[in-house]
């Protein structure tokens, strides 16, 4: 009888073992695919914050662009009023 118990005992364990290292090996691919995920995003941050800059760029030409159009239309209009 005692056998036996031990038996199921080292059975329990070995089970015990086996399923604590699925655990870890599903923790470790989880951390990986968070990892990757991460440096997805970062890649993608770094994308969009040049895109920003660009467009930032691109604004300020216009608003100068359009500050000094209306700026030649009215001269041109106080000239032609004058």
């Amino acid at each position: 009888m005692v056998i036996h118990y031990w038996y199921l005992l080292s059975d329990r364990i070995w089970a015990n073992r086996q399923s604590a290292a699925r655990s870890k090996e599903r923790k470790m691919r989880y951390i990986a695919e968070l990892e990757r995920k991460v440096q997805t995003l970062q890649t993608e941050a770094t994308t969009l914050s040049a895109q920003l800059a660009l467009l930032q760029v691109g604004t300020i030409f216009l608003e100068f662009s359009y500050g000094f159009f209306w700026f030649i239309v009215r001269s041109t209009c106080m000239v032609y009023m004058s």
